[in-house]
């Protein structure tokens, strides 16, 4: 028995077969010891679940199995571990992530000295496909203790968190009433790209987080990720205008006066964001989805059709010109964020 409080990781999967050994190994090479791994498989059709049970019978204490017949989806994919999950704090862990050997101690050193915190948000490093690792900016410029409203007005803004491994979870949060059944039970749009980001906002409206700007996890950007099927089917753009909307209307009950700011600011970044996303697909060969793009910034707001890049990319979509187009790849900014920021009160530094 161990005096250190049990942790479980949850990875859910499907056909990331060839990422998974590395996933497992960065869980079980962590320096911390006391964990679970319950892992969930959709009915891969590649090698997934012999890896799976390969692991499990080289560490038949530490692995929890699950396979679903066929792919019922990422929420069916997850409860098959949360309904078998036992410890004190969660970790939901992409198959194709991995988390630094450090991960878990000192997520659970700040959470046992933080017993208000719901959870610690932690920064990331990229991966590509090949392993190849890129590091970026930390959203903010140190390590703090981030009470309400601090963090719900980010929400509106970005995704501070990209990748759902970077949030360490005390487990009670997550199971206090109306969050795990968030969780478990989004429509299929939310539940997919947004759901854990409505948990994550339930929580900061009632309880402080932790965020560390050290690089804990590192997130694999490739071809077939979630993110790249997002962007390709829109979901980045539609996905947060609806996320934003639903946002506001949880704050209903609350008393913060930075939500109708945030929320009329954001709207006007997704709109810009949609013309970004439209430069990019110009720019990487895909005039139809620059197309969607452009279109789709003008519908959220149409004051953007008289400036400068919208006319330009419209020019450049329908002629596909190429002096236009690489004028537009030289001016691109698609640089990672150089910056961090500094939070909105209340915070205290830890």
């Amino acid at each position: 028995m161990s005096k250190d409080p049990l942790v479980s990781v949850i990875i859910y999967n499907y056909n990331y077969g060839r990422y998974l050994s590395a996933c497992f190994d960065s869980v079980i090479n962590q320096t911390y010891q006391n964990i679970e791994i319950l892992f969930s498989d959709n009915a891969s059709t590649d090698d997934s679940w012999k890896i799976a049970q390969s692991y499990s019978q080289r560490f038949p204490n530490l692995f929890f199995l699950a396979r679903n017949r066929k792919n019922f989806g990422g929420a069916a994919n997850q409860k098959n571990c949360l309904i078998n999950m036992r410890g004190k704090y969660t970790i939901f862990l992409g198959s194709d992530d991995i988390i630094k050997p450090d991960y878990i101690s000192t997520c659970v050193d700040e959470m046992e000295k933080h017993l208000d915190a719901a959870f610690v948000m932690v920064h990331r490093s990229i991966i590509d496909e090949h392993g190849g690792e890129t590091e970026e900016a930390p959203f903010y410029d140190n390590d703090y203790k981030l009470y309400p409203p601090s963090q719900i007005g980010v929400y509106f803004m970005t995704p501070i968190n990209p990748s759902i491994s970077q949030v360490f979870y005390r487990s009670s949060s997550l199971q206090k009433p109306g969050h795990m059944n968030t969780l478990s039970h989004m429509n299929t749009l939310n539940d997919l790209y947004f759901g854990h980001r409505f948990v994550d906002f339930l929580m900061c409206l009632e309880m402080p987080i932790i965020y560390l700007k050290k690089a804990l996890i590192a997130h694999r950007i490739h071809g077939e990720s979630q993110s790249q099927r997002a962007t390709e089917n829109l979901i980045q753009i539609i996905g947060q205008y609806l996320l934003n909307h639903q946002l506001k209307e949880m704050t209903l009950g609350f008393d913060f006066k930075v939500v109708d700011k945030k929320f009329e600011q954001s709207i006007k970044k997704i709109a810009a964001v949609s013309l970004r996303y439209s430069t990019d697909a110009l720019i990487h060969g895909k005039p139809k989805l620059a197309k969607k793009y452009w279109h789709l910034s003008l519908a959220i707001e149409p004051e953007l059709e008289s400036s400068k890049l919208a006319q330009e990319l419209s020019k450049a979509i329908e002629t596909g010109e190429h002096e236009l187009i690489k004028s537009l790849q030289t001016n691109h900014d698609g640089k990672l964020r150089s910056v961090p920021y500094k939070p909105d009160p209340p915070f205290e530094r830890i």
